[in-house]
């Protein structure tokens, strides 16, 4: 009984390790917040190796995303932009799903959030 436990046990370790190792996020992914801003993320590389960009409110430039960490299934990172001239840093989190990223954004001050499922455009 006890040899079942551990090889369960083992099991389980092996699929995270495989789960987190083998997340591919590369590619675009899209939104719009409950406010209706558009939320488009883009994003290369997988698992430890994540960088990308999120394009910013006036919908052509794109803002580097920065401090990137991945653990276990929930990405985050940082980004600093600008809103009406002033610099504003951003903070998000992402829930990492097969083709869906439930996305939290928010100002580094807490004056701002936005929620949205992202999902990951099938174009490429």
């Amino acid at each position: 009984m006890r040899r079942n436990h551990f090889l369960a046990a083992v099991l389980v370790i092996f699929a995270f390790i495989s789960l987190a190792f083998g997340l591919d996020l590369t590619g675009k992914w899209t939104g719009t917040s409950g406010d209706g801003y558009p939320l488009v993320l883009t994003l290369k590389g997988e698992a430890a190796q994540v960088s990308g960009s999120m394009l910013g409110a006036d919908g052509k430039t794109e803002y580097p995303i920065k401090d990137v960490k991945l653990e276990g299934d929930v990405l985050s990172f940082t980004v600093d932009t600008e809103y009406q001239g002033a610099p504003i840093k951003l903070l998000a989190k992402a829930k990492v799903g097969t083709d869906q990223l439930e996305f939290h954004v928010e100002t580094s001050d807490g004056a701002w959030s936005a929620d949205a499922p992202l999902k990951r455009d099938v174009k490429q």
